[in-house]
């Protein structure tokens, strides 16, 4: 089991600097906008989890203490709730670079003390400035890193990602590989890491003894997930449709003797996502429970054909439509997604996606325009397992997935 102990944080003032494709490089800076969710008063558009998306590229370190209470809380709650195990792996995170953290020794020694793995989140490498600095992260504890790479090659890292000392950077990652487990990154910018500078690089993380790699789709455009920006975060840059982008995550997975994954989401051995889509997991559809309600589900791009597969499969009287915006992340439609619908293609019950940024009373609000009343619900916050839980058996994972398919019907069905 993991567990996150947030430690606040700066992008681009405690991280070294914005790379060049930093997500949070063009972010609003004034005027930044209010969303709304599922978690909203029914008269308040905003709410302290909607807004602190807004806020989190503002969020300061935190101190030790602070850390260390929320943490307390968070596990205190878990137990209430019967859901902590006895292996606990504290994953400590930041919004910009964990290696930042003024405290983070600190923390890493109380957390040791207390027994807990310790999973230092992402982290540039920009903040190891010589190898005794690796060296003493491995002395005090450290069990897992999740490293940012981009490129093994020093001149790929100066220019793209603001590294002062890129070869100091590789070699601690070189370091952390050998002694730990190590979960790379890279993003895939076109025309800039190209499959041939990833070959390279993966080769090394190979001979290194990396643990995993995610290969991340550069973002660059609102439809992609830019829900904070006002800009391009590179310009002239159209990143590559999401089939090929698979396409280069499959080659890599086949190519190395680890793990290879995409983000987006993206699986090629465990066929996230929606493995309930593939033709070999069919029997699991039985699983399902029966429709008996009209209903039309709203989505994203990237999900849309695959939860229209899944029901065209079980939906034989056709209860259930599936319409997509073209925000292709569900958890990032906001209103200005919904606005562009065809409600002539919307029945009288809509589902929206659970983790939408949108105020449902608004939702409710535009779903009437045209005249006709609708009820707007919402579906469950996952319909794939996330991430973290990747590593688990493909059956498990079927399994969540029926779980929360089922949860998906169950509210088409409520009264």
């Amino acid at each position: 089991m993991e567990i996150m102990a947030l430690t606040g944080g700066i992008p681009g003032v405690d991280c070294g600097g914005f790379c060049e494709f930093c997500y949070f490089k063009t972010v609003y800076k004034n005027n930044a906008p209010v969303f709304g969710c599922k978690n909203c008063g029914p008269k308040d558009l905003g709410c302290s989890y909607c807004q602190g998306i807004v806020q989190l590229p503002k969020m300061k370190f935190k101190s030790l203490n602070e850390v260390i209470m929320e943490l307390r809380g968070e596990m205190l709650l878990m137990e209430l709730a019967g859901h902590l195990d006895d292996d606990i792996m504290i994953n400590i995170g930041s919004w910009a670079d964990i290696l930042f953290y003024p405290h983070l020794n600190q923390l890493i020694s109380i957390l040791k003390n207390l027994d807990f793995k310790v999973h230092l989140g992402y982290t540039s490498g920009k903040g190891v400035k010589n190898d005794n600095e690796a060296h003493h992260l491995l002395n005090t504890g450290v069990d897992e890193v999740s490293f940012s790479v981009l490129s093994t090659d020093p001149s790929m890292r100066s220019k793209w990602m603001g590294d002062r000392t890129p070869e100091s950077s590789i070699s601690a990652l070189k370091l952390f590989c050998e002694n730990i487990d190590v979960n790379a990154s890279i993003v895939v910018i076109p025309g800039v890491i190209t499959e041939e500078t990833i070959l390279k690089t993966c080769s090394d993380l190979e001979e290194w003894g990396v643990k995993s790699l995610v290969l991340s789709r550069f973002a660059n455009s609102p439809n992609q997930g830019l829900i904070l920006n006002k800009k391009p975060i590179i310009e002239g840059i159209t990143p590559d449709p999401f089939e090929k982008f698979c396409d280069l995550v499959e080659t890599m997975n086949k190519e190395f003797n680890f793990t290879v994954y995409g983000s987006p989401a993206y699986h090629p051995e465990k066929n996230i996502p929606y493995a309930l889509s593939k033709h070999l997991n069919r029997k699991y559809l039985e699983k399902l429970n029966p429709i008996n309600n009209d209903a039309t589900i709203v989505t994203s791009s990237l999900s849309e054909p695959f939860l229209r597969e899944i029901f065209e499969s079980i939906d034989e009287d056709h209860h259930v439509n599936v319409v997509s915006v073209e925000k292709e992340i569900a958890d990032l439609i906001t209103m200005e997604d919904l606005e562009s619908l065809d409600l002539n293609r919307v029945k009288d019950r809509v589902l929206l996606p659970g983790g939408a940024l949108v105020h449902d009373k608004w939702a409710e609000k535009y779903f009437q325009k045209d005249g006709k009343t609708r009820t707007v619900l919402r579906g469950p916050m996952l319909l794939f397992s996330p991430c973290p839980d990747w590593e688990m058996e493909e059956e498990r994972l079927l399994e969540f997935e029926c779980g929360s398919f089922n949860s998906l019907i169950n509210t088409i069905n409520s009264p």
